[in-house]
């Protein structure tokens, strides 16, 4: 149990990281959550 309590713990600062380094955050979550309800099931990622 201790090793995988490291592990989700070291997965979580990398996302930290990764949000911090591009930016993202609650208002991107935000905005495309006001997306999604505005256009439904046609929206989609162009990458």
């Amino acid at each position: 149990m201790p090793r995988k309590m490291v592990v989700i713990e070291q997965l979580r600062d990398v996302m930290k990281r990764w949000k911090k380094k591009h930016g993202y955050g609650w208002i991107a979550e935000s905005a495309f959550s006001s997306i999604k309800r505005a256009f439904g099931e046609y929206v989609s990622s162009v990458k």
